[in-house]
């Protein structure tokens, strides 16, 4: 089982993703993207993960 301070800061590590995803495709005027098959997902991640860096 997981300490409260853990989830706690896993949490907080989404939403700070999470939110600069968000900025990213905002400043790039980027609309949703829905992807069907997993490997098409993940590769959309990582352009996007690619593109913040």
């Amino acid at each position: 089982m997981m300490a409260a301070e853990d989830v706690t800061l896993g949490h907080k590590q989404l939403v700070d993703i999470e939110s600069t995803f968000k900025n990213l495709k905002q400043d790039l005027s980027i609309k949703p993207i829905y992807h069907r098959l997993e490997n098409r997902t993940k590769a959309h991640v990582m352009l996007n993960w690619l593109a913040l860096l």
